[in-house]
């Protein structure tokens, strides 16, 4: 027991007083909620800032000559950019090739819807960190993605992040949208 007394409790007349002052110069109380979400959109502005930065040192392209995607993401204090497969090296090309494998998927045209997303930013990402960490992926993982998903990427990455053991993939654009991708399927309505 210690024999420092209990401090005297707050009047509500202090407590209303100090809760306005602090509302006035912005430092109003917060919700778990809000703080949240205020770290989640400083965590996005800073990415999508990093992929900026990026693109001003790599002409990233694809395979019709456009801008192509970029995504980004941390994992353990490490960064994590991919690109889709106009912009991989033959290690890359190989990663990719050794997924095709692991996956199951069919050589040739039968593969091909599949195949695609492994050549593509999010996937390239996410072989990358799988590589990296031993297959020691986080449960939870969040992308930066500068354009949205594509079709065959919407199909697959459902199964590319269940093979990684990786329950649930938030993927956000700089404009805010967000999708969610678990081994049940891909959610966001991206195709508008």
């Amino acid at each position: 027991m210690s024999d420092t007394p209990d401090p005297p409790p707050v009047s509500p007349d202090i407590r209303s007083w100090a809760n306005a002052f602090f509302a006035a110069i912005g430092w109003a109380e917060r919700s778990p909620e809000d703080i949240a979400r205020e770290q989640e959109n400083a965590a996005a502005e800073a990415a999508f800032d990093a992929i900026t930065d990026f693109r001003a040192t790599r002409h990233i392209t694809d395979s019709r000559g456009g801008a192509g995607t970029v995504s980004i993401t941390e994992v353990d204090g490490q960064r994590y950019i991919g690109v889709n497969s106009e912009n991989f090296d033959e290690a890359d090309r190989e990663r990719a090739r050794q997924w095709e494998g692991t996956l199951g998927i069919p050589a040739g045209r039968p593969g091909s819807f599949a195949r695609q997303a492994l050549y593509h930013a999010e996937a390239h990402t996410l072989m990358q960190i799988y590589e990296n960490t031993d297959g020691e992926m986080p449960a939870e993982l969040t992308l930066y993605v500068d354009r949205i998903a594509c079709s065959s990427c919407q199909n697959t990455l459902p199964i590319i992040i269940s093979a990684m053991g990786i329950e649930t993939l938030t993927i956000r654009l700089a404009n805010g949208r967000i999708a969610t991708v678990t081994e049940e399927g891909f959610v966001g309505d991206w195709q508008q």
